[in-house]
C-alpha cells in the first residue's frame, strides 16, 4: 500500500505514455486510410508511408509496456508455477521479477548506447531521409517507466517472500 502511494507518479506517466499510443493508433489509422485512399483516387500514395507507420508502431509498442505491466495484461506464463506451494511460488515469483528488472534495465542500457551509435554513424531513413536516433532514444525512454514498474513489483515481490517467512 505504501508503494502504490509512493510511486502515483509512475502510474500517471505509465497511463500517460499509452494515451499517447493510443492517439498514435488512431493517426496511423487515418493515415493508412488516407495513403489507400490516394492510391486507389489518384494512383500516388503519401511518400513515406511505411516509414512513418513503423515507427509509429514502434512507439506505440514500447509507450504501451509500463501500463500493461501495471494492469498485469504482460506474459505471464504460470503453468507449471501453480502447482507448486505457495512458498515456492512467491520465491519464483520474487526471482523472476528481479531477473525482469535487471535484464530490462541491462536492455535500457544497451538501447540507449545503440541510439547514441546511430546518431553518430547519421543513419537515416529511406524514403523522408529523417534519422534514426530519435526513435531508437524514444524505446530507450519508454524502457525506464517500464524498468521502474518492474522494480516496484519487484520490491511488493520480496516483501510478500518477506512475510511468508515472518509467519
Amino acid at each position: 500500500m505504501l508503494l502504490e502511494q509512493k510511486t502515483g507518479w509512475l502510474h500517471t506517466l505509465a497511463h500517460t505514455l499509452n494515451g499517447i499510443g493510443i492517439v498514435l493508433i488512431f493517426l496511423l489509422m487515418f493515415l493508412t486510410v488516407a495513403d489507400i485512399v490516394l492510391r486507389k483516387i489518384l494512383n500516388q500514395g503519401i511518400l513515406g508511408t511505411l516509414e512513418i507507420s513503423e515507427s509509429m508502431m514502434v512507439a506505440i509498442v514500447y509507450f504501451s509496456l509500463a501500463a500493461g505491466e501495471l494492469k498485469e495484461r504482460n506474459v505471464n506464463v504460470d503453468l507449471l508455477v501453480s502447482r507448486l506451494s505457495l512458498k515456492s511460488q512467491k520465491i519464483i515469483d520474487a526471482v523472476v521479477k528481479t531477473i525482469g528488472f535487471i535484464l530490462y534495465c541491462l536492455i535500457a542500457y544497451a538501447v540507449f548506447g545503440y541510439a547514441a551509435l546511430m546518431k553518430s554513424s547519421g543513419e537515416v531513413s529511406l524514403d523522408l531521409l529523417l534519422p534514426k536516433y530519435p526513435l531508437i532514444y524514444i524505446v530507450a525512454l519508454s524502457l525506464i517507466p517500464f524498468s521502474l514498474v518492474l522494480l516496484s513489483r519487484m520490491i511488493v515481490a520480496w516483501q510478500n517472500l518477506r512475510r511468508l517467512w515472518i509467519r
